[in-house]
């Protein structure tokens, strides 16, 4: 297994081991050798270098592997790696990186014999012939390990316990595999008195453990190592390491204690102790796994709770108050949280922008973007008399903000109460409504009128439409939570479902609004929303 060794600074001997096939090394948190840098212009990038493994060769080479250098540069016995390429690492060979020395070391297999092995479902049946002190040590860190809710801690107390049952044991750890296509990693490396441990394991062991779920005793008759291959010392002479598995038999990790004291070996009876403890240790990691689930669910529900607060606490309070003028307004969202958006927006000259907003996908990151989409759409409209100039404005703020995947489709309606005349700009949404006293229903701002969704591309003006409301008109709109109503045989409510719902209902916007709510609730009953529902009416009384 190879090691990446500090050799220089306060932190000089520290080493960390290369168990997979790539080391990234840098600034950046989450790095496998991360370099913290205190200064305001820190001289290590945040992904400063990349150590990979192809085949069974080591390699190196300058910046996050992708093409993009480090700002100073990385030195292999001193001579700087160009960017891109690749530099083949050998034994003993040093790498600079800023202020950093490292030593890289190429440090043969830990091999061992195989003494004996327990399958893991066998631990039951060796407890029963345990002696009666070992069974009351077992008994002691069941007791400890059931009211231990997290796996940090079962780890912990896991080892703290095995120590004093085997009290030759100089090292312990426990490494784990996320899934079964993961690299083993260390999780949890102690010694009986807290001292620094080698970090270095067996992988041919602990790849037979997991593989095969028994326990395995091993002695390194193999391979001895010399003083200097370690600053701990002497490898291991004698191991035990039995599997943690999950409820259904699915391989977890391993605990592995060993010692290099050659007249305090490990025997099958320690080991089929061991392997009780596992056991007990991996019910402990279950009820662990659980608990945190629960936990996470719960916090998953409050933040649910307060998101949507916050997003009804967006939505209008209260409906505009203009003379001659009725509104109606209807929101439910499919999820907890929606991304459907509508809002009022007062302009200085008395006019009123009406607006209305769907952003892709639904749930939280939907109510985010609707948070910070609506205050942006308040700001251009307030600032630009055009509608279609304050919509070009916030597509660009809205592009600028690089939110991935998400993008709005928007309907704007500027009401000028004095002259009834609307000003309509539509940014790939359905088309708004007219609906005439007369009974005949029209489009606005639809087909060459419609832009692009908000956030989509830039650079290309939007349009408007401007059109004039008589005494007792109304203007629709709507959100395609409407249109996409399922109901039986998967069939849409569709726009002729909206058409025959608005032509029969009454001159308010009230009754327009309340008559195609019962018509899409008539035609999805029995079926579940799946989609976010949004209305907003409003029209000229026909006094």
């Amino acid at each position: 297994m190879p090691t990446l060794q500090l050799i220089n600074g306060p932190q000089a001997g520290t080493r960390w081991p290369v168990l997979g096939d790539r080391l990234v090394i840098g600034r950046i948190h989450g790095a496998d050798v991360e370099l913290k840098d205190p200064q305001q212009n820190p001289a290590v990038s945040r992904k400063h270098a990349l150590i990979t493994c192809v085949g069974s060769q080591w390699y190196i080479e300058d910046g996050d592997g992708k093409g993009k250098a480090s700002r100073h540069g990385t030195f292999v016995n001193e001579k700087k790696l160009p960017c891109p390429g690749r530099h083949r690492l050998r034994d003993k060979d040093q790498i600079r990186i800023c202020d950093y020395q490292f030593v890289f070391r190429l440090e043969a297999e830990i091999e061992f014999s195989v003494e004996a092995s327990v399958v893991h479902s066998d631990s039951d049946l060796h407890l029963e012939t345990q002696p009666l002190e070992r069974l009351r040590l077992l008994l002691d860190i069941s007791a400890v390990l059931r009211g231990t809710l997290d796996a940090d801690g079962v780890l912990d107390r896991t080892l703290e316990h095995l120590f004093k049952m085997f009290p030759q044991a100089e090292r312990g750890l426990v490494v784990f595999r996320e899934d079964p296509a993961a690299l083993p990693v260390i999780r949890t490396l102690r010694t009986p008195k807290g001292e620094p441990a080698d970090p270095r394991f067996s992988s041919t062991v602990v790849r037979r453990c997991l593989e095969s779920l028994e326990a395995v005793l091993g002695n390194d008759l193999a391979v001895q190592f010399p003083e200097s291959d370690s600053i701990y010392g002497l490898p291991s002479r004698s191991l035990m390491c039995t599997p943690l598995w999950t409820p259904d038999g699915q391989a977890l990790g391993v605990i592995q204690l060993d010692t290099h004291a050659e007249n305090r070996k490990f025997t099958p009876d320690d080991l089929r102790l061991l392997l009780g403890v596992g056991s007990q240790a991996s019910i402990a990691l279950s009820n662990a796994r659980l608990h945190r689930e629960r936990l996470i669910l719960q916090q998953r529900a409050r933040d649910l709770e307060v998101a949507q607060q916050v997003q009804r606490a967006l939505l209008p309070r209260t409906m505009p108050q203009l003379p001659g003028y009725g509104f109606y307004t209807y929101y439910e969202s499919a999820q907890e949280v929606g991304g459907d958006y509508y809002d009022f927006v007062p302009l200085p000259d008395g006019r009123l922008a009406v607006l209305l907003g769907d952003v892709s996908g639904k749930g939280v990151a939907a109510a985010l973007v609707v948070a910070k989409f609506s205050v942006e759409a308040r700001v251009c409209l307030e600032n630009n008399a055009n509608p279609a100039a304050a919509v070009d404005r916030l597509n660009t703020l809205m592009i600028r903000a690089a939110v991935p995947e998400k993008y709005v489709t928007l309907a704007v309606a500027v009401l000028d109460p004095v002259t009834h005349v609307i000003v309509v700009v539509n940014a790939g949404h359905l088309a708004p409504l007219l609906l005439r006293t007369s009974g005949e229903v029209e489009e606005v701002a639809s087909d060459d009128i419609s832009g692009f969704p908000i956030g989509w591309v830039e650079g290309i003006p939007y349009l408007s439409q401007a059109v004039r409301l008589e005494p007792g008109d109304r203007l629709l709109v709507f959100s395609d939570g409407v249109s996409e109503a399922m109901g039986a045989n998967d069939r849409l409510f569709g726009p002729e479902g909206i058409r025959t719902a608005v032509e029969i209902a009454g001159g308010s916007p009230l009754a327009t609004g309340e008559q195609l709510l019962r018509a899409v609730k008539q035609h999805t009953a029995g079926y579940p929303q799946n989609d976010d529902i949004t209305v907003v009416c409003f029209g000229r009384s026909a006094g």
